[in-house]
């Protein structure tokens, strides 16, 4: 059976949760709600310190990055606590990497967030991994978040002022042996896949293939000290010229972890998107933020969602697939992944969800009989005549991100950017929007209120409370808090939800464990975009969980 993507080419009270999310401006005593919101913080912050302290560590991988003429890398970081924090960035080089200095250091203020160009900080030409370390004024571990944003001018016209291609990921807390990718495809695509060597030793890394048809492929290479090698599966194996398929990144060298991200092009690099690998392996897979177009759609855009699985396993997995609207409806397929393949569902055509559910956004919960990897990507560009719910190919852009393989109750962001973008580096300046948006799931039986506390970069912290449904999902974009108060211009931000107790959420439990993922898109319609998932921090000891 040919692959689908072929046929189409391709508890704070509520009292204070209240106050603290009132705009400035409010009708309210304008020192009082600024107590609040500082309470807020300082809750915020305890709950970052906690888990930074209980790691002992504060260090971040970045595996992805490059800088030449086709693609500018940002290294995106949020220090959400009340300490000034020393950030120091290390360069892990590809071999054949041309940069002006290996390491470089920022101070950042308390409750702050700040991009990082590397083009401007390293000089860098070609491909790097990024460490990233903070410590505080004493020489203690900082507590911060880290994301990499990378853009990408269209291939066959660099400056001349069109709307870029994206990919965005998420920096990993820790090394590991092993990691895995469900999403890889050739044909219409080109996969890479970057692993991060931080160690003073070579280490020796593997690549393993796994195709939709069960055929296996293998490639390795020695990672330099303190370096990155890339992993290219078309060039390597000329069966992956046109196919499907998972992938496991390995390192050979005994004590020497590695990290390891994806990314994927396709229209001559005109689209991309990217994602960090996954370490483990989970029975359960959450997704926030999943979108299709509905039939019969006005909307001028159209969005195609695949959803990727992979069962590294020696016995069959059944899976099943629950879509959570926002109504709090419901839809259930099953799937079964045998051992060492990898299924790719094409959630528009799950049957009558796609005929019969008119709905745009949702989340899903993944559920197997046995530890598995889910990842989703998803595609837009215009409808094709006659097919609103379809976009025509060569797709502009679209973003990717593996599932969360549990909820947790307080989750943080380093990037997120809202409101008008005006690019100066190209021949011909660009004025696009540019949104964010969060989607939660919550799949428990009980009302959801998310607090999100929003560290601009260049205004005060400000917050709101979301309300989410038993078992169902929700959208919040910053647009309109921001607009309110007026936050004018371009605004890059960091952000920290969280569940909470609020009088504007009725029957709302504080700590309820939750889901949520990041998506940013450029213009409307989207013609780029970029997703990610936070770092999320369990209730009991705020320890970080590895992606």
């Amino acid at each position: 059976m040919r692959n689908p993507r072929f046929d189409r080419l391709a508890e704070y009270v509520g009292t204070v949760a209240r106050l603290a999310q009132r705009p400035v401006g409010a009708r309210h005593d304008a020192r009082r709600g600024a107590g609040m919101r500082r309470m807020a913080v300082l809750s915020l912050v305890w709950l970052l310190s906690a888990g930074v302290n209980a790691r002992g560590q504060s260090t971040w991988y970045l595996s992805e990055g490059a800088e030449t003429d086709y693609f500018r890398e940002a290294v995106v970081v949020a220090n959400p606590t009340e300490s000034t924090l020393t950030v120091t960035l290390t360069l892990l080089p590809q071999a054949d990497a041309i940069f002006r200095q290996r390491a470089h250091t920022t101070t950042m203020k308390p409750r702050s967030r700040v991009t990082l160009d590397v083009r401007d900080i390293f000089g860098l030409n070609g491909s790097a991994s990024i460490e990233v370390t903070a410590v505080d004024a004493s020489g203690a571990p900082g507590p911060i978040v880290v994301d990499r944003t990378t853009v990408l001018p269209q291939a066959t016209d660099p400056w001349t002022g069109q709307v870029p291609s994206m990919h965005s990921a998420g920096a990993v807390a820790a090394t590991a042996s092993r990691w895995y990718f469900a999403e890889g495809a050739t044909g219409a695509f080109d996969t890479f896949v970057l692993a991060a060597n931080p160690h003073p030793t070579e280490t020796v890394v593997r690549a393993t293939y796994l195709t939709s048809l069960g055929t296996t492929y293998t490639s390795m290479q020695v990672a330099p000290p303190h370096g990155r090698v890339t992993f290219w599966p078309r060039a390597e194996h000329t069966a992956l010229a046109q196919a499907e398929f998972a992938t496991e990144v390995e390192s050979m060298t005994p004590g020497n972890g590695i990290a390891a991200e994806r990314a994927q092009y396709w229209d001559n690099f005109g689209g991309a998107h990217a994602a960090a690998g996954v370490s483990q392996l989970s029975a359960s897979w959450y997704f926030g933020q999943v979108e299709t177009t509905a039939p019969n759609s006005p909307r001028p855009v159209a969005f195609d969602t695949f959803l990727l699985l992979y069962n590294p396993g020696n016995s069959d997995a059944a899976v099943t697939v629950h879509y959570i609207s926002a109504a709090g409806q419901t839809v259930s397929r099953a799937h079964i992944v045998g051992s060492r393949r990898r299924v790719t569902v094409w959630v528009d055509r799950e049957g009558a969800f796609v005929d019969t559910t008119p709905w745009n956004q949702f989340g899903m919960l993944v559920e197997s009989s046995v530890p598995i990897v889910a990842e989703r990507a998803t595609y837009f560009g215009p409808p094709v005549a006659g097919a609103p719910s379809t976009p025509a190919f060569p797709w502009p852009d679209g973003h990717a991100t593996a599932g969360l393989p549990s909820m947790s109750s307080v989750w943080a962001f380093a990037e997120g950017e809202e409101g008008v973008y005006l690019s100066l580096t190209e021949a011909i300046p660009t004025t696009v929007l540019e949104h964010t948006y969060f989607g939660v799931l919550n799949a428990t039986p009980s009302t959801l209120a998310v607090r999100v506390d929003y560290l601009p970069e260049r205004y005060p912290l400000i917050s709101s409370i979301q309300c989410v449904g038993p078992r169902s999902q929700a959208t919040i974009n910053p647009q309109g808090l921001f607009f309110s108060n007026a936050y004018t211009g371009f605004i890059r931000f960091a952000a920290v939800l969280q569940s909470v107790t609020s009088p504007e959420c009725p029957g709302a439990v504080a700590g309820l464990p939750f889901a949520v993922d990041r998506v940013t898109l450029r213009g409307y319609p989207p013609s780029a975009g970029h997703a990610g998932t936070g770092v999320a921090l369990p209730p009991a000891s705020g320890v970080p969980v590895p992606r």
